[in-house]
């Protein structure tokens, strides 16, 4: 009984797996008919689990092919992400350069404010001097021109540099119009 149970489940697999093929083939090698009804009971058995397994690998299979197809399309769209977004180094370059442009802008900018703004600084600087030097000099030329020319004039007087001219107008404010007889006239000598 155990070898005839051996051989049904044995034979019962075999047409299992062969109905995969044709289900014909499964029939010329050992039909049902000539099993008895516990060995009938046992083969439908297994043959039901083998059937519930094979919907269950078959299920199983789906889902492989299912999480495959979704692991592909989230690796392609992962893929294209990173394809078109930037990396960090390349995000950060850019700012560099950004800032480095910017930098180099300001500096031309105050480079040419500077030239401009040092000749400015060195006209305002000469007119300021200028008007400086100007007004101090009228301020000590008017505090100073009296006592200079007062000074000057006592000097060539001591000298007797003004003495002729001196004698001169002297004479024609005395004389106002009346003919003055100087040295030379009394010596004889025409002026």
């Amino acid at each position: 009984m155990k070898r005839s149970l051996i051989l049904t489940i044995f034979f019962t697999l075999l047409s299992i797996s062969l109905s995969a093929y044709s289900s014909e083939a499964a029939n010329i090698y050992y039909p049902i008919e000539r099993l008895s009804p516990d060995e009938r009971n046992i083969n439908i058995g297994i043959t039901s689990l083998i059937l519930d397994k094979d919907a269950q690998i078959n299920n199983l299979e789906r889902i492989v092919e299912d999480q495959s197809r979704k692991i592909e399309a989230l690796s392609s769209k992962l893929e294209k992400s990173n394809d078109n977004e930037m990396d960090f180094s390349i995000l950060a370059g850019i700012l560099l350069a950004a800032v480095a442009v910017i930098v180099t802008t300001l500096g031309v900018a105050l480079a040419i404010f500077s030239f401009f703004g040092y000749k400015k600084i060195m006209n305002s600087a000469q007119d300021a001097a200028a008007t400086i030097a100007t007004n101090k000099a009228t301020e000590i030329a008017k505090a100073k021109t009296h006592e200079a020319t007062k000074e000057v004039l006592i000097e060539l007087i001591e000298n007797d540099s003004f003495n002729d001219i001196i004698e001169e107008s002297v004479e024609k404010f005395i004389y106002r119009g009346i003919q003055s007889y100087g040295q030379a006239d009394l010596n004889g000598e025409d002026k």
